[in-house]
């Protein structure tokens, strides 16, 4: 991810989960619809899919890369727990326990990463969108605040109890 996209990780958990951060380079063109004088932008956070067996951050690097290019937006691939290289969590709960933590991350980094803590945006496909969704409700917490939610064929479970 550094070397291909020159984006960096980041350690968002006591766990040691990463998040995979890329700003928009400064040599990719500003779209006309975006003000210039803006410093702050938001953040698109992806969640892999992976049926909460697998998955890893590296499904979105095509988007995050076009979505930075051509939108000038910072972006970040977030890993959370599944049962293969996480065998002993409780998914999917822990998984949106993760994605909360993330996003919570990115928040408290806001003002060192450059970014609009009020313009995060949460993304997923498959059990990642499912993820999203439930790290939004915030069904035992309050809500993180999002600017929105971007789901890719998502498996909803919206009873999500054990």
């Amino acid at each position: 991810f550094v070397s291909t996209l020159g984006g960096e990780v980041l350690t968002y958990s006591q766990t040691g989960l990463k998040l995979h951060f890329l700003q928009p380079s400064s040599t990719y063109p500003q779209p006309d619809h975006l003000d210039r004088q803006e410093s702050k932008k938001g953040c698109v956070v992806f969640l892999h899919g992976g049926g909460f067996l697998g998955g890893a951050p590296s499904q979105f690097y095509p988007y995050a890369k076009a979505v930075s290019h051509h939108y000038g937006i910072p972006t970040a691939c977030c890993e959370v727990s599944c049962l293969l290289t996480h065998p002993r969590s409780k998914v999917p709960f822990e998984s949106v326990e993760d994605a909360r933590r993330c996003v919570n991350y990115l928040k408290e980094k806001a003002d060192d990463l450059g970014l609009d803590r009020e313009k995060i945006v949460l993304a997923g496909a498959s059990s990642g969108g499912h993820t999203a969704a439930m790290a939004a409700l915030g069904a035992e917490e309050p809500g993180l605040g999002l600017a929105g939610l971007l789901l890719f064929n998502p498996v909803l479970d919206l009873q999500f109890r054990e």
